[in-house]
Formats: C-alpha cells, structure tokens, sequence
C-alpha cells in the first residue's frame, strides 16, 4: 500500500489527477457507449497544448504508477480498460499522443478473454504483463473522431 506521507507534493497532485481520471473513465464506461469513451481521448490531445508545462515533464511511468494506484484505490481489483483509458486522456492533457489497444484470447475454459492496453510509441506504458497473450482486434476506426463532430 501506498504511504502518502511519504510522496512528495508532486506525486500527491499527479495521484490526484489519477484518481479524478481513474473515476471518470469507470463512470463514462457504464453510461456512454463505448465508441464514444474511447473517441474522447484523440479530443483530449487537442486540447493537451494548454496545460502547463510542468505538467508535461511528468514522466509516463510517474503517470502510470498514478493510475495503477488510484484504479486499486477506488476499483479494489484491476480493470484494464478502465486503466487504460484514464492513462490515455492523463496523458493526452499532457500533450502525449497515446494509442489504446483491445485484443482477445482464448481462456482455459474456451471462451473469450479481452485485454485493454496502452501504448506511447513502441512501448507498451500499462497493461503490457499480458497484452502478449492476446491477439489485437485491428485499428480502431472510432479512435480519430471526423473533425467538427461533438461528442
């Protein structure tokens, strides 16, 4: 468990963000559809020019870290879209381009398994200890939504 005591000032706003981000992505998962949760991270990096710039010095592993804590914090288990999605738009305010990735597998008992992960550039920033074990499910055509549309 995470002692907050002992996190600097820096670390305390970020995990903040974190949780504001890990809450918001839960609940726009359960009341709008999923093609629109997932076209609002492409909008937020429009809008990533704007914030400050300390804020773009934080390191993505910092931000991950944040999220992987924060989705502990208020989820008490680990979801992966739920992750993946407020990493993406924390960092998209951040004014980093991120690509969300959905891939399925076959389970054990032969059904299907899906796994959300994301990833800046070539490097998988969360998600990634079993994004390898599923087969993605090609571009996401709603992930750049056509300009002028609202959300």
């Amino acid at each position: 468990m995470v002692r907050f005591r002992a996190l600097s000032l820096r670390r305390l706003w970020l995990l903040a963000g974190a949780l504001v981000s890990v809450w918001a992505a839960r609940l726009a998962l359960t009341f709008i559809p999923l093609r629109k949760v997932i076209a609002f991270g492409p909008r937020l990096y429009r809008l990533g020019f704007r914030t400050a710039r300390l804020v773009r010095q934080v390191p993505t592993a910092d931000a991950a870290w944040s999220v992987r804590v924060a989705s502990r914090t208020l989820l008490g288990s680990r979801v992966c879209l739920v992750r993946a999605l407020a990493l993406q738009w924390m960092l998209a305010l951040m004014g980093r381009q991120t690509t969300l990735k959905l891939g399925v597998a076959k389970n054990p008992k032969g059904g299907l398994s899906a796994h959300a992960w994301l990833e800046e550039g070539d490097s998988i920033v969360i998600g990634g200890e079993e994004a390898c074990a599923f087969k993605v499910l090609g571009p996401l055509p709603f992930t750049q939504p056509p300009s002028g549309s609202s959300l």
